[in-house]
């Protein structure tokens, strides 16, 4: 069976809603919002559930190792995310020439959800490694079932950029909250 991934929601919605063309730009943008992640606290995660699962039979350490890590993956991440979101046009033009600029438009909305999704997937690994599995499974169906309506309206109100920003609302205003109201059980 095929999985629809989180990531790919946006994706059909962006193209069914307002075209390939559009569809292109958003993917230029979406593209350059996963730099940060990637190259900055990509590394620390593919880790971090190994590590977390060594560090269970010691909570105090654990939550210690957890929340040191937290800060330094904000600390080297929200800079990079803020530095692209500010510089978003001038960077397009230089990566892909003018006739891509118009992607810029839809990369701070995605920005910050670059820095939500570093937050909420930190927490994810960290919650795997405590075994609550079907809690993050449901804060996952959570989000997919909240992203479909949500980038929808964005879509239909301001094209790539409302999705952009439709995203950001969303993970940052909805979903870290309930990842950290579940990290906090």
């Amino acid at each position: 069976p095929v999985v629809l991934q989180l990531a790919w929601v946006d994706y059909v919605i962006v193209s069914v809603t307002l075209g390939a063309s559009q569809l292109g730009l958003y993917l230029i943008a979406f593209n350059l919002s996963s730099w940060p992640v990637a190259l900055l606290s990509g590394p620390v995660r593919r880790v971090a559930l190994a590590g977390f699962a060594r560090l269970v039979a010691s909570e105090e350490v654990l939550v210690r190792t957890f929340e040191r890590t937290l800060v330094m993956l904000i600390a080297i991440t929200l800079p990079a995310c803020a530095l692209l979101a500010i510089l978003a046009t001038p960077l397009i033009r230089w990566l892909y020439t003018l006739k891509f600029a118009p992607a810029a438009v839809a990369l701070p909305g995605l920005m910050a959800l670059a820095i939500a999704r570093m937050l909420t997937d930190f927490g994810y690994d960290f919650m795997v490694a405590k075994g609550r599995v079907r809690l993050t499974l449901g804060l996952q169906a959570t989000w997919l079932a909240l992203l479909i309506p949500t980038l929808t309206i964005g879509a239909h109100l301001d094209r790539i950029r409302g999705v952009g920003i439709c995203h950001a609302i969303l993970a940052i205003g909805v979903m870290t909250p309930l990842y950290v109201a579940m990290l906090g059980r």
